[in-house]
């Protein structure tokens, strides 16, 4: 058993041993490194770290008779409580650090959805642009074709008025040749009446002047 001495000190915890359950102070008194075991600590295990100000009272081991370190507590003063502030500072930073990453994720997140969704809105306007583009052309061509149909039905029917009138001017061409070739032989039947009435009349005349 551990026998207490009634005086108080002060230290740095220097090393600790967790698997062995044990650790070494240095006291601020510049003595020698004093053992501290596990069952000495007032605090849970973890709570002490390597490197804080600790408070305790020099006791001596009861078997090997050397001096050792009891109740082991943690130094409020100054020193202590700015490192114990400095870890709390430390271990707030660390996570407001990690909110703030978890923060930017979820804002890189975003950011990446609305370019995909602004990416696939794009796609989809451009792909719809390209398909009205293409109505417009397929538009454009059966206009072209029926400008085309219409044309080529305007031509023919003007083919046709031309033909009609190439008939009718024959036609008429025609009428007018017979028509003439009509005068032509009544001119030659008269012709031939009046030759033949003339050859009669000298008959006539002959026959007269013969009986005469």
């Amino acid at each position: 058993m551990a026998k207490r001495e009634s005086w108080m000190g002060r230290g740095v915890l220097v090393r600790w041993r967790k698997e062995g359950g044990f650790g070494f102070i240095k006291p601020s008194d510049g003595s020698g490194d004093l053992f501290c075991h596990v069952s000495q600590l007032r605090q849970v295990e973890g709570s002490i770290k390597e490197g804080d100000r600790v408070r305790y009272t020099v006791t001596q081991d009861g078997l090997s008779g050397k001096r050792m370190a009891g109740n082991v507590v943690l130094d409020f003063s100054r020193g202590s409580r700015s490192r114990s502030r400095r870890r709390r500072r430390s271990s707030s930073s660390s996570r407001s650090s990690s909110r703030s990453k978890k923060r930017k994720s979820r804002r890189s997140k975003s950011r990446r959805r609305r370019k995909d969704r602004s990416s696939s809105d794009s796609s989809k306007k451009e792909k719809e642009e390209a398909e009205g583009k293409e109505e417009k052309k397929e538009k454009e061509k059966e206009n072209e074709k029926e400008k085309h149909k219409e044309k080529e039905k305007h031509d023919e029917k003007d083919k046709q008025k031309e033909k009609d009138k190439e008939k009718k001017e024959k036609k008429k061409k025609d009428k007018e040749k017979e028509e003439k070739e009509e005068k032509k032989k009544d001119k030659e039947k008269d012709k031939s009446k009046k030759d033949k009435e003339k050859k009669k009349k000298d008959k006539d005349r002959e026959r007269s002047r013969s009986h005469d």
